[in-house]
């Protein structure tokens, strides 16, 4: 099962773009960002690191997240493929856990193009002053609030729910929670705020993993129940 979600990825070129898109917003901020007049420094990596690292976060990453639930969704919706799954000798619990897991490793190895683009930065750059250690936590604290996110949009994505109110609710979502993250005290109550937000923080990072990681297990408490009812025909 799970190679056959993983040939799904890869026979649709979804594994090459999510590993490819960092490494060029990476490259692409090596040629932008020290022509923005955005600090007083003139550390040419730090300004680089800087500027890709708030796009990925805020933007990126959460957009990866609802176009690439959707595209699987949809590529079961299509073909009667539903169905077919279903006709297998397969748990449901197996086939919504191992899509769920598919979906988890895409957004990791998403974090792995970004860790490889600013690597690239490290070499290009003589004095890159942010250590490789605290870059990697950074990464990981992010990757970790990204949980609740994928478990909403990939139980969203099973509804078969026209294109428009998807992306509708995906841009409304995706642009509150890079709103409320330039915000001292809502990102709080936003957890789409929080693979941004959350590796900034000096104290409370277990807290708002937690509260991630309790909405992940709602959010799949709820779906799955509904996946187990649901009649995929």
């Amino acid at each position: 099962m799970l190679r056959a979600e993983l040939y799904k990825y890869l026979k649709n070129h979804l594994f090459s773009i999510t590993l490819i898109m960092p490494i060029i917003l990476v490259v692409c901020m090596i040629y932008l960002a020290p022509t923005l007049n955005y600090s007083n420094t003139s550390d040419k990596g730090l300004l680089i690191y800087v500027f890709s690292r708030n796009f990925f976060y805020t933007i990126m990453v959460p957009l990866y997240i609802i176009i690439t639930c959707r595209i699987v969704g949809e590529m079961e919706h299509k073909n009667n493929n539903w169905t077919l799954l279903m006709s297998m000798p397969l748990k449901k619990s197996k086939i919504y856990f191992t899509k769920m897991f598919t979906l988890t490793l895409m957004v990791l190895i998403h974090y792995l193009g970004y860790l490889m683009g600013i690597l690239l930065v490290k070499v290009v750059s003589n004095n890159f002053p942010i250590a490789f250690e605290s870059i990697l936590l950074d990464l990981l604290l992010s990757f970790l609030c990204t949980f609740a996110i994928i478990s909403f949009f990939y139980i969203f994505s099973l509804e078969n729910i026209p294109l428009i109110v998807y992306l509708g609710i995906g841009i409304v979502m995706l642009l509150s929670g890079f709103l409320s993250s330039q915000s001292e005290h809502l990102w709080v109550y936003n957890p789409l705020s929080y693979p941004f937000v959350v590796p900034s923080l000096s104290t409370g990072v277990s807290k708002f993993i937690f509260v991630g990681a309790f909405l992940s297990i709602l959010f799949h408490l709820i779906g799955f129940i509904r996946f187990r009812k649901k009649e995929w025909v």
